[in-house]
């Protein structure tokens, strides 16, 4: 979960913000738990963007991409806390598959597969994707067009 401070809002000048959107250059991890960070294709005006947005577990990932074409989604990496007792370092790996399973329990645990072709789960879901025997693949990244192009 991210955490903004009131300290830290970074008012946009007239003309530049979105409606309704505050903007935050500084939050806060409450957690040291992976968390990722999703880069969408968009349309806007007739102009191709990029926007990135930092998702905060594996559950709230799965209900985004839910709502979203798999067309839009442009790369998807996964920032993992050091997993030595202790460290402060945090590293990413960059997800190109994702899979979906439940758990005899009935819980939806979702397996990654990164560039390498190495399968993970983020720290939360280690434990339970043990209990799952069939995963559905439910996302394959393409390689992502320049912009504008």
């Amino acid at each position: 979960m991210f955490v903004t401070q009131e300290l830290h809002r970074f008012e946009m000048p007239e003309g530049l913000s979105e409606p309704h959107a505050s903007y935050w250059p500084v939050v806060q991890l409450h957690m040291r738990t992976s968390w990722f960070l999703l880069t969408l294709r968009l349309q806007v005006e007739g102009l191709d963007l990029l926007r990135s947005f930092a998702v905060s577990s594996a559950h709230v990932l799965r209900e985004v991409l839910r709502t979203l074409e798999p067309d839009r989604v442009a790369a998807l990496a996964c920032v993992m806390p050091d997993e030595k007792p202790g460290a402060a370092n945090w590293h990413s790996r960059a997800i190109d598959e994702i899979y979906e399973g439940t758990t005899s329990q009935g819980t939806v645990v979702l397996l990654f597969a990164d560039e390498a072709g190495e399968d993970f789960v983020d720290d939360i879901d280690a434990g339970a994707a043990d209990d799952v025997s069939q995963w559905r693949l439910v996302l394959k990244l393409s390689p992502v067009p320049a912009l504008g192009g």
